[in-house]
């Protein structure tokens, strides 16, 4: 079973963090937890079970399931594991030397991941561990912090100060060509435990939406309708510096709002006047290009 490595250059410092709370280490559980969760984003929005760790009312095992039968765990526990079923794989985060990386990540720096396989990972496991990383550095951020979202106080806070934008350099081979379909398939097979999402349903790429080179700053206000009933229809929302070249806004709408892209794109326009219709981007049109773009780079 080889190694799998990627090649990443950091475009802003990366915050992992430590017990107090300080960013002078590089903490590999930090960041391998993040990159578990944008894996839960890829796997939802592909209509697959993906359970939230941190809840105990949710999370896996099922406690009626052995570790080796049918709907024991989901999708993604398969490969990051959960109680009685151990991770496939040691993960190392490496400087340019291949020597571990001790002192935290800095803007400019080159680090590499590497996932040792400790057990058997499948291509399709593969693939969407190449998809997971690849959304992360084309359009999203990693580690334990990564940008404040637009606030109107920052109550003492660095405002606006960016983190975990990184750029992939390298990846470990020419992944061959693989349809949505394929995946879809495999991440919705019965042998995995099936619930529901409940309370973190929005966190998928259903509900997702990227645009690049646009920065929100503290005075924006997320709100729609008419004056007397203008509602927030946005989770979470997540800007990154103006002033820096990794500037970019993604977030997550609210589920139960079921807003047409075209209202949101409107509310856009009128924060950019100069915004227009392709810069913006939902899951679904990100899952199709990063297909597309299999041979890595960030673009």
């Amino acid at each position: 079973m080889e190694d799998i490595e990627y090649v990443f250059k950091a475009l802003s410092d990366i915050w992992t963090g430590d017990a107090d709370r300080k960013n002078t280490r590089t903490i590999n559980t930090g960041l391998l937890g993040s990159i578990r969760w944008w894996f839960e984003l890829v796997v939802r929005g592909l209509n697959g079970f993906a359970c939230d760790p941190t809840n105990p009312t949710n999370r896996c095992p099922s406690p009626e399931k052995k570790p080796t039968e049918d709907t024991h765990h989901c999708v993604v526990c398969d490969l990051f594991g959960c109680t009685g079923w151990a991770r496939k794989f040691r993960f190392e985060v490496l400087d340019t030397s291949n020597k571990t990386k001790v002192s935290s990540i800095k803007k400019g720096e080159e680090f590499i991941f590497r996932f040792i396989p400790l057990r058997p990972i499948c291509q399709m496991e593969k693939h969407l561990l190449n998809l997971t990383l690849k959304l992360i550095a084309d359009y999203g951020a990693i580690g334990g912090k990564i940008a404040f979202k637009p606030i109107s106080s920052t109550r003492g806070r660095q405002y606006h100060r960016t983190y975990g934008i990184i750029e992939l350099q390298e990846i470990p081979q020419d992944f061959p060509f693989m349809k949505l379909h394929s995946l879809e398939k495999y991440v919705t097979n019965q042998k995995w435990r099936n619930d529901n999402h409940d309370e973190f349903k929005w966190a998928s790429l259903k509900y997702s939406w990227f645009i690049k080179k646009r920065f929100l700053n503290k005075n924006y206000q997320p709100r729609f309708g008419s004056t007397q009933e203008k509602k927030n229809i946005f989770k979470k929302i997540f800007t990154f510096n103006e002033k820096s070249e990794v500037c970019r806004t993604f977030g997550f709408v609210k589920p139960e709002m079921n807003i047409e892209k075209n209202v949101i794109i409107e509310h856009f326009k009128g924060i950019w006047p100069d915004f227009n219709d392709q810069e913006f981007l939902e899951g679904k049109d990100i899952l199709y290009q990063l297909l597309a773009a299999r041979n890595g780079g960030s673009k």
